[in-house]
């Protein structure tokens, strides 16, 4: 099957294949604030059903979209692992398989979450807002308690979720996928750098914010050029070798086969109509 782009995201979305500067071996992603990237972003396009399948009904495609959230697989997340067109079809096949069969369990697991969370949330209230209670004061820990053992309860299921999509992987797809899937939520940008830390992200985030604060000063050429140079830097001692050619490779990826994710992605999962008034589905940021 061959695959072309299909020109269906907004403007936000070439943040997705924005590839940033590649000096001395390091990534560079410049991004507009809330735009997204290789590691967040909408993770399955929108818009008409592809013809080889009927689109999905409203609330199968937004639970997908929150599966592939979930298990940290969005179209750049696929293509930065170096899935081509056909690579990334067999994958969200995989994984749209999985939800048919698995979909009334999932919904209860993430009911459960969310009884357990909404329990806990309102007991903290009336502690807050009734005055002393030691008997419900005492059940919090309990509360909470309930909250984790929900949560990973989905977690394992959403462990055999992982599985079928890793069996149509190869084994670089699959290590540089699970790097992925254990860094923090909020890596972003520096989602395919094995094990980044919360230090070092929060150190390439103050860079990053100082650069765009420098850029967009009405300083001179030399400042603006010195500037660059100190965020290089920046990067280049904040990271790690393996972490700065992690994401050489991810941007390299990204270059060679975004596009034809993106369309694969379109065909597997093929939205609603856009012309149906009664459908609205909200994107949903890998990651979120």
């Amino acid at each position: 099957m061959s695959y072309k782009p299909k020109l269906i995201y907004t403007a936000g979305v070439v943040g997705v294949l924005a590839l940033g500067m590649l000096v001395g071996g390091v990534v560079i992603w410049q991004m507009r604030p809330g735009a997204a990237t290789a590691g967040e972003g909408p993770p399955t396009p929108s818009g008409a059903a592809a013809a080889e399948e009927e689109a999905l009904e409203p609330d199968a495609y937004s639970d997908i979209v929150r599966l592939r959230r979930a298990v940290r697989l969005s179209d750049g997340v696929v293509a930065a692992i170096g899935c081509d067109g056909e690579a990334a079809e067999a994958a969200i096949e995989k994984l749209k398989g999985w939800y048919a069969s698995n979909e009334d369990t999932w919904s209860l697991r993430r009911a459960d979450v969310r009884v357990a969370t909404k329990a806990l949330a309102a007991a903290r209230h009336r502690l807050r807002t009734g005055g002393r209670d030691d008997a419900l004061a005492a059940g919090v820990a309990g509360m909470a308690a309930a909250i984790a053992a929900a949560r990973r309860a989905e977690r394992e299921l959403l462990a055999g979720a992982v599985r079928e999509v890793e069996s149509v992987l190869t084994d670089e797809q699959q290590a540089a996928w699970s790097a992925v899937r254990a860094n923090p939520a909020g890596a972003g940008r520096y989602a395919h750098a094995p094990n980044v830390t919360a230090a070092q992200l929060a150190a390439l985030n103050m860079a990053h914010w100082k650069l765009a604060r420098r850029q967009a000063a009405a300083e001179p050429a030399a400042e603006r050029a010195a500037a660059k140079q100190a965020f290089r830097q920046t990067l280049t001692s904040t990271l790690t070798a393996v972490q700065r050619q992690a994401l050489a490779t991810a941007a390299a990826n990204i270059a060679e086969h975004f596009p034809a994710v993106l369309a694969a992605s379109g065909e597997v999962l093929p939205g609603p109509p856009d012309d149906d008034p009664g459908v609205t589905v909200e994107p949903v940021r890998h990651g979120r």
